[in-house]
């Protein structure tokens, strides 16, 4: 069963309660389980090479994130990444940041986002 007041506060973190308000609303009306649907379908395909089709490269340019204390996604699954796109990629690593990246190094993110969209315009 999916709980959107437990999940909120998993990805809030330390906010406000009206942060974390903005987070039960959005996961309320979001579906839970085709988010994690994605994850059990693909890394079963990956770990046995069984991918159905061809995935494309990605077109547009795209801009990633990661922190390095991470414990979910190790920095080793960002090896090649680059690969999968055919325009501009640009990774940024935190070191000071671990999975919720956008909420642990929000100044660095919202910064370099701001600037590299405007570079983009």
């Amino acid at each position: 069963m999916f709980y959107p007041h437990m999940i909120a506060g998993i990805s809030a973190g330390p906010e406000s309660a009206e942060v974390k308000a903005r987070f039960v609303t959005a996961f309320e009306n979001s579906s839970i389980d085709g988010m994690l649907n994605y994850y059990r379908a693909i890394f079963g395909q990956l770990e046995s090479g069984a991918l159905s089709e061809e995935v494309p490269n990605l077109k547009m340019p795209v801009l990633q994130f990661h922190g390095l204390l991470d414990t979910a996604v190790d920095k080793d699954g960002l090896r090649d990444t680059w690969n999968w796109v055919d325009a501009d990629y640009t990774l940024v690593t935190v070191p000071s940041s671990n999975h919720w990246v956008q909420r642990d190094g929000a100044e660095i993110v919202t910064s370099t986002m701001r600037g590299w969209l405007d570079a983009r315009k």
